[in-house]
């Protein structure tokens, strides 16, 4: 003989109602009962079953007539429910299968809670004990949720760059989710996946499934979004999304230098370099190498150039760099280093000088440069 509740498993939804029986089995000739129950108040609570009375109240079964309530309470603060019932004259004993009480519970929050037997008595009319076992059951929660997380990398970059996304959609609640659907409207963005997916199309609490595409940045800032929707068994719907920020930092570009050329074995000097798109940071490189550089605007850079630099005739190639993330070289200006410095123009007047020798006049034209200064 067996009093167990039935069903022995059940799953309901958090903030929904269902209702559980209390069943014996095989008795023979059952008079009167009672029966203690615990449960995790966490995870559930009993709906009262006479509002009308004081306290939170189960509902009496149709195996015994419930002539004589002993005991009815319950506590969903601490997840005890007592029950106690007995016959009274002329009522009959009953034998067989019946339903003792019934109990209606309401899920809270997702997870499950054992229904557990703590105590049993079953009597006859005269009181004598019934031997029983008992069988404990439990009552998940079903909570359908489902989490989205789209990342970008890199997530600072130079037009033109590549950028990979990656989106990962997970069952975070606790039934199978079908008819997953992720949509993601980002131009360019053609995803693939899902990967993980065992093969049933069944999104199972704890799963995840990843999507992932490539794009191409643009001139501008990128922010997207990606949304998913699922199902769950019982038909609801959940949805989630998440945003994926990619900053586009143009490249540093050069327009002119001042000075844009010098003289071999000149000493050290300041160069300015004039462009857009400079940043605190930003680095003036000579042929490659970074020299000293001080940041005095969006537009201008000074460096200082050492006289090893301009030792020798040549042409150096200058470059600025912007610090990563989202840096970048600059297009190159030459600088030229000659061995003459820069020709001066001149202008040469002849003065007439007269010579008497022999008997004869001679003139003699002497050059006078005049520097055009």
């Amino acid at each position: 003989m067996t009093i167990r509740p039935d069903p022995l498993s059940l799953e309901i939804g958090a903030g929904k109602s269902s209702t559980v029986d209390i069943l014996v089995e095989d008795v023979t000739d059952l008079y009167g009962f009672e029966f203690e129950i615990t449960f995790d108040p966490a995870v559930l609570e009993v709906v009262d079953a006479d509002p009308g009375k004081e306290g939170v109240q189960i509902g009496a079964g149709d195996f015994l007539s419930p002539d004589w309530t002993l005991e009815n309470t319950v506590d969903n603060d601490n997840g005890t429910i007592a029950y106690a019932l007995c016959q009274l004259n002329p009522s009959p004993p009953q034998s067989g299968d019946g339903v003792l009480a019934t109990i209606i519970w309401r899920g809270k929050v997702m997870g499950t809670s054992p229904i557990t037997f703590t105590h049993v008595l079953l009597a006859g009319r005269d009181g004598i004990p019934i031997p029983a076992d008992t069988q404990d059951g439990q009552i998940t929660v079903e909570e359908p949720s489902i989490k989205l997380t789209k990342e970008a990398d890199p997530t600072v970059v130079n037009p033109s760059d590549a950028v990979d996304y990656t989106i990962q959609v997970e069952n975070t609640g606790n039934p199978d989710l079908t008819n997953v659907t992720v949509d993601d409207h980002l131009v360019g963005c053609t995803l693939s996946g899902p990967s993980g997916d065992d093969g049933d199309g069944v999104l199972e609490p704890g799963e995840t499934w990843t999507y992932s595409c490539s794009i191409t940045a643009g001139e501008d800032d990128i922010e997207n979004t990606a949304t998913v929707e699922a199902t769950d068994e019982a038909g609801e719907t959940v949805s989630d999304s998440d945003t994926a920020t990619v900053q586009v930092k143009p490249l540093p570009t050069i327009t002119s230098l001042s000075p844009d050329s010098a003289t071999a074995g000149d000493p050290a000097f300041t160069l300015t370099v004039n462009g857009a798109n400079f940043v605190s940071g930003s680095t003036v490189h000579w042929d490659g190498a970074a020299r000293t550089t001080t940041f005095v605007s969006r537009t201008q850079l000074t460096a200082d150039i050492t006289a090893a630099d301009i030792a020798t005739v040549g042409t150096a190639n200058v470059t600025v760099v912007n610090p990563a993330p989202g840096g970048g070289t600059s297009n190159a200006l030459p600088f030229e280093t000659t061995e003459f410095g820069p020709i001066t123009p001149s202008i040469y007047v002849y003065l007439p000088l007269v010579s008497k020798n022999a008997g004869f006049h001679r003139h003699i034209y002497l050059p006078l440069i005049l520097n055009n200064d």
